[in-house]
């Protein structure tokens, strides 16, 4: 796994690289919605872990895993947005009550958070040079 946050770390530092000429301004601020877009993920992994998982604990570890990974990826691009801690910490609550809120807090109604994140979060999982590019023009766009 840390060899796979490694590679990922590194193939999103050289999009950074490639958009030197962009405003530091808005590279930061893609940071930022990197962030909260995996934010967003780890909490719905969590979350379909915890409903999905509680009659296969094969799967329950694979959702766990991805979390992980994805919780990990949300700290070092916070980290890269400037943010501190605490405000990643208060990211995630907020989150979790969102998407418990959007459950009614019932697994019954998981299907709600997988047609609204699962794809969205997969393919930022597989493809995070392309999710932080989206943002990164996203960013741009929003300065101007």
């Amino acid at each position: 796994m840390l060899r796979f946050l490694a590679v990922v770390a590194a193939s999103l530092s050289l999009v950074v690289v490639d958009a030197q000429a962009a405003d530091s301004t808005a590279v930061r601020l893609a940071y930022n919605y990197m962030s909260q877009d995996m934010t967003t993920c780890t909490v719905f992994y969590m979350l379909s872990s915890k409903c999905l998982g509680k009659n296969n604990p094969e799967l329950s570890e694979q959702i766990e895993k991805a979390a992980s990974v994805m919780a990990n990826l949300a700290v070092l691009t916070g980290k890269h947005a400037g943010l501190k801690d605490g405000a990643m910490v208060a990211q995630t609550k907020i989150q979790m009550t969102k998407l418990q809120a959007q459950t009614g807090n019932d697994c019954g109604n998981i299907s709600v958070l997988l047609n609204r994140y699962g794809e969205r979060c997969k393919a930022m999982a597989k493809h995070p040079q392309a999710a932080f590019q989206r943002a990164l023009d996203q960013a741009m766009e929003a300065n101007q």
